[in-house]
């Protein structure tokens, strides 16, 4: 199936991991970033300081953001595309903020949740995992 198998408990690893490796690129990407004097993710800390002031829009916007790009770059990109084009398309997407340094993240943060893809058979550990990267920059990073 397109989306592949129901979530289940046995998951929840898969999960936890997939988020931890989203956070760690994220802290790394933009330590990088710093570091080299090419931080251009003003864009994406202004839009999330935003979203954070209004906690229960922002949590139901980041469910359904995380849910809507899963179903299709995990669910119809990578099996149509596969791996490589689904993360660089999944990356592209993101575009909107006009940093090349979140291009760049969100590249690998795509193959990140690709691997769970390939790994659960299923969108559902990324939609949960992205969610809650997403939820985690939000509230806890900006």
């Amino acid at each position: 199936p397109l989306f592949g198998k129901k979530p289940s408990r046995e998951q929840i690893p898969l999960i936890l991991l997939t988020t931890a490796a989203l956070i760690t690129l994220n802290f790394v990407i933009s330590a990088f970033a710093v570091q080299a004097g090419i931080d251009d993710t003003h864009a994406v800390t202004a839009y999330a300081t935003t979203l954070a002031l209004i906690p229960f829009f922002t949590l139901l916007y980041t469910a359904f953001s995380s849910l809507a790009e899963e179903m299709f770059f995990r669910g119809f990109a990578y099996t149509v595309f596969g791996n490589l084009l689904s993360a660089f398309a999944f990356a592209l997407f993101h575009w909107g903020y006009g940093s090349y340094v979140e291009i760049a993240g969100v590249f690998l943060a795509g193959l990140i949740l690709n691997y769970s893809r390939s790994q659960s058979n299923s969108i559902y550990p990324g939609v949960v995992a992205h969610f809650l990267f997403n939820a985690f920059i939000i509230f806890f990073w900006v």
